[in-house]
């Protein structure tokens, strides 16, 4: 890596290993997130256990690189390089608009600041509903380096906050009587992948709650990943079926607790063949509009807005929104319409 050379790094990949990470996720992964990072210096090893070395390594960002569990060629199986985990404090006051007059400003920075006050947080807004008055308080900055203080109108990818949305949605079906809890997803499921008996016994309670079985992301997620910045950017529904028609059961559902966003990815897309209705336009009647969150979007153009929070991967590098094809739509939300 040190040389510049990827490609050759990648010909030290195992067969497993390339299933996971496709030679053009690969290319993206070592532009967007390694090469800045380069030259890696003074390799110490942290630990070994089952034939896999974890090393620390010095560099523009403290890291540690994962490599080995060689296969019988003496490929690799696993590699992966992680930030070192931040801990240490910032040595100067973070910004705020918190004029801490009340208790309530206090219990709030008591709370945020330690968040905040961590080497690698950025900017951070907090909205407080507390008796019938609401509340807003902002730190740090919308974009490193800038000093511009997050507002109540600045712009924040919610990622997962999404999944609540979606749960209230299928609360709303089950309160219009269009399914229960207990219905089996293969009723809204094609005929060529509702025949699949592993998918019988999985039900909307199970997607909602995380013991459906299904994996935390999607198997084939890798060859259809272009970006490593945008996973699901170039994932379809026609690959979610597939997936699924293809999907071996290991526990029975409503046993296990297993976090999936493939989960409710695909409650999301069943919502959507419930209601013959877009995610989008299911949203705006039952959410949005109603709650007049006229400021939340699923999908935003943002070169038009100077007002958004910037975000960044685990190397402190900045990323784009994360987009969405035909799967789970990932929401912006403005800060002036959380809700906790």
């Amino acid at each position: 890596m040190n040389e510049n050379k990827p490609d050759s790094v990648y010909l030290l990949f195992g067969e497993a290993l390339r299933k996971q990470i496709p030679v053009v996720r690969w290319a993206s992964i070592y532009k967007k997130q390694i090469s800045g990072l380069l030259p890696l210096r003074d390799l110490s090893l942290v630990t070994w256990k089952d034939s896999i070395g974890i090393y620390k390594v010095t560099g523009k960002i403290p890291l540690q690189i994962m490599f080995g569990n060689l296969d019988k060629n003496g490929k690799m199986n696993t590699f992966a390089a992680v930030p070192s985990t931040e801990t240490a404090k910032k040595t100067y006051k973070v910004s705020t608009d918190n004029k801490l007059i009340n208790h309530l400003d206090s219990t709030v920075d008591k709370v945020v600041s330690a968040y905040i006050q961590t080497k690698g947080n950025v900017g951070i807004s907090t909205a407080i509903f507390y008796k019938s008055n609401s509340y807003f308080y902002n730190y740090g900055e919308r974009k490193i380096g800038t000093k511009n203080l997050p507002d109540n109108h600045t712009v924040y990818d919610i990622g997962s906050i999404t999944k609540t949305f979606t749960s209230t949605l299928l609360a709303l079906a089950v309160h219009q009587q269009k399914l229960t809890l207990e219905t089996s997803i293969t009723k809204f499921l094609p005929d060529s992948v509702a025949e699949n008996p592993a998918l019988k016994n999985i039900t909307f309670k199970e997607l909602a709650n995380h013991t459906s079985g299904l994996p935390r992301d999607a198997d084939n997620l890798g060859s259809t990943v272009i970006d490593a910045n945008q996973p699901y950017g170039n994932y379809r529904i026609k690959d979610l079926f597939s997936l699924l028609r293809h999907f071996k059961q290991t526990t029975m559902p409503g046993v296990k607790y297993g976090y999936s966003n493939i989960g409710v990815g695909l409650m999301g897309v069943l919502l959507e063949r419930v209601y013959q209705r877009s995610y989008r336009e299911l949203l705006q009647q039952y959410i949005t509009a109603p709650l007049a969150m006229n400021e939340t979007v699923c999908s935003i153009d943002t070169t038009k807005f100077n007002n958004l929070a910037e975000g960044y991967n685990n190397f402190y590098q900045p990323v784009a929104f994360i987009t969405y094809r035909q799967l789970r739509r990932r929401v912006q939300l403005k800060a002036q319409h959380l809700i906790l």
